[in-house]
């Protein structure tokens, strides 16, 4: 609480030492503050923060997403979308002109090549506040699982791998067919959790039975490719097929693992305040930690 002297200053137009703590100051001379602070979090998206002070959010969550529009084969591939895409890198065109959001491409304030989330921070008449947090991989989900970058421990959270598998010699597979099944199976070295997608096989459940198109599953296994045309005959023959038609797929991984990230602050509104992205795909969740404004009684 401030003395007299420090409110003093304060009615004579001086800044006090601190605006926060002016918030919370006591009743003097028979009249009240207007209020005083109190930690609250939200979630979901948009994010809705009531009563917010006005400070920077004390701490932040941002969830990943993943979508992929249509089914999947390997003759009419489907791309996964994830939050931050789509990438950042073409800034020039062929004449060294600077391209403009109306060429197509979503640009943050910097020229950087990698991914982008604008968090936007919104109120009723109120201008929005842009804040750019640049990553190296988009933020994405496969099913219960989900990247999330946390700013209170200054770290991306990564649960979801991406690998590219184009027949080389680092990459193991099993190949097997039985007698009297018209599916072969190839069965990957990776070490991956219970789900996974891919943009050239359809993702099913361990229980489904993929015998009616090429499909991708994992059942707490290897992620494993069941094909029913007529791509392999063997192991040779895949990695020789996987060389021309690469295969992109996502899979959760057995343990997370942690970047160290530097991560901006969000500011906030007094009053009402909304929190969301302007990315094409929007992010699963999101969890912000601020400080409200708890009027006092007289």
């Amino acid at each position: 609480m401030m003395n007299l002297w420090e409110l003093l200053k304060v009615s004579k137009g001086l800044p006090p030492p601190d605006f926060e703590t002016f918030l919370t100051a006591g009743k003097i001379s028979g009249k009240s503050s207007a209020s005083s602070t109190t930690t609250s979090i939200a979630s979901g998206y948009p994010c809705v923060l009531e009563n917010s002070a006005g400070f920077p959010a004390v701490g932040y969550k941002i969830y990943g997403n993943s979508i992929q529009n249509g089914t999947p084969s390997p003759d009419n591939p489907v791309e996964v979308q994830s939050v931050g895409e789509p990438v950042f890198a073409k800034l020039y065109d062929s004449d060294g002109f600077r391209l403009a959001d109306s060429d197509g491409y979503k640009l943050c304030s910097q020229d950087v090549a990698g991914y982008c989330i604008p968090v936007v921070t919104s109120g009723v008449n109120r201008e929005s506040l842009i804040t750019n947090i640049y990553l190296d991989e988009p933020l994405r989900k496969i099913g219960d699982y989900a990247d999330v970058i946390d700013f209170e421990r200054g770290v991306v959270e990564r649960k979801i791998k991406k690998v590219v598998f184009d027949g080389s010699d680092d990459e193991q597979w099993l190949y097997y067919s039985q007698t009297g099944v018209s599916q072969k199976y190839i069965i990957t070295a990776i070490v991956g959790g219970s789900a996974v997608l891919s943009d050239k096989l359809k993702s099913i459940s361990v229980n489904q039975r993929p015998n009616e198109y090429d499909s991708i599953f994992s059942g707490g296994t290897p992620p494993c490719i069941a094909i029913n045309s007529e791509i392999p005959n063997s192991s040779v023959e895949w990695r020789n097929w996987l060389s021309e038609n690469p295969i992109t797929a996502y899979y959760v991984l057995a343990e997370s693992t942690t970047e160290k990230l530097a991560l901006p602050k969000i500011p906030t509104f007094s009053g009402t305040t909304i929190i969301s992205t302007d990315t094409e795909v929007e992010p699963s969740d999101i969890e912000i930690t601020y400080k409200g404004t708890k009027p006092q009684n007289n």
